[in-house]
């Protein structure tokens, strides 16, 4: 009982924390987004090495078979925050930063050779917005608008078990998220032309 009644917690807490980053970084409109590292806090810390870590206190999503050391039930949660500046010609200097979710996952020893894990984690994410207005045919002012929002997370759930001096392990995990590309050209200083709008969208 003690078993569901923190896996039901651990999903709610995962429900509250989908949300969309609100860094304005243009080149997340390329591929999926800007990428978002996997490892968790430790072995950032140790400058991402984490394939051969096995701590019975620390879980680690990129090697499941470590979740068979796994001695106490775990919860490991993280925020992550950052600050970007923007450079450019025509005097473009500008600042921008974000705050969102890391990850949140869970882990939990079955006996002492097997252990469990599940839980979150944001692997892509696309905020940007551009705006910029300049002359046609020296008469015709056009504005044009770029803006995409959207992200990719996993959620994932793994087993590790150790035989002997062996131990295996396998993380299955699904993947979802949204993408959305929006462009808008108009004309303030006519009626002549009618606007335009593009919109990308990608589902998984």
């Amino acid at each position: 009982m003690k078993f569901i009644k923190i896996i039901l917690i651990s999903f709610c807490l995962i429900s509250t924390f989908l949300i969309n980053a609100q860094t304005n970084s243009p080149y997340s409109r390329y591929g999926l987004g800007d990428a978002i590292s996997t490892h968790n806090i430790f072995h950032l810390g140790m400058g991402g090495v984490c394939i051969a870590d096995a701590s019975p206190l620390v879980l680690n999503y990129n090697n499941p078979a470590s979740y068979s050391k796994l001695a106490l039930s775990t919860l490991q949660l993280a925020a992550r925050g950052n600050r970007s500046r923007l450079i450019g010609k025509a005097d473009i200097n500008e600042s921008t930063g974000s705050f969102d979710i890391h990850y949140l996952n869970m882990g939990l020893p079955i006996t002492k050779k097997t252990g469990v894990s599940f839980g979150l984690m944001p692997i892509n994410k696309v905020y940007y917005a551009i705006a910029n207005s300049y002359l046609a045919f020296d008469t015709t002012r056009i504005k044009n608008f770029s803006g995409g929002s959207g992200n990719f997370q996993n959620i994932y759930l793994g087993v590790g078990h150790s035989i002997k001096n062996l131990s295996l392990g396998v993380n299955l995990f699904y993947t979802f998220g949204s993408k959305d590309i929006r462009t808008v050209n108009y004309f303030p200083d006519t009626l002549d032309f009618l606007y335009s709008q593009y919109l990308n969208s990608t589902r998984a």
